[in-house]
């Protein structure tokens, strides 16, 4: 099924699974220039640089473990959450839609 987009007669779903495989090369490799300017910094000893290409700069984020009691507590507040959406006492905020892409499933 073609249509036409921006003076283009293109397949969207051909179109959709090109570009998700480009965003995911992408972000394979971005990932890997971050961990080498993350080692660059490092060695310098800096924790930010201004280049030509805009100011880099490393920052941390705490990752927390929390205690039985709050890990319990989490657990009690999860199936509380579920009872309510299952009896209907919670309502639903807001419905979201978005594309699933699975590349092994395909038709000939």
């Amino acid at each position: 099924m073609k249509i036409e987009y921006k003076g283009q007669d293109i397949d969207p779903f051909e179109e959709y699974a090109k570009i998700k495989q480009q965003q995911k090369e992408l972000e394979t490799k971005r990932l890997e220039m971050e961990a080498i300017v993350q080692d660059m910094l490092d060695e310098e000893g800096q924790k930010d640089k201004i280049t030509r290409y805009g100011r880099f700069w490393s920052m941390g984020r705490k990752s927390w473990e929390y205690s039985q009691d709050v890990k319990a507590k989490a657990e009690e507040l999860s199936k509380m959450k579920k009872t309510e959406e299952i009896k209907g006492i919670a309502t639903i905020k807001k419905i979201t839609s978005y594309i699933m892409l699975d590349t092994k499933e395909k038709s000939e």
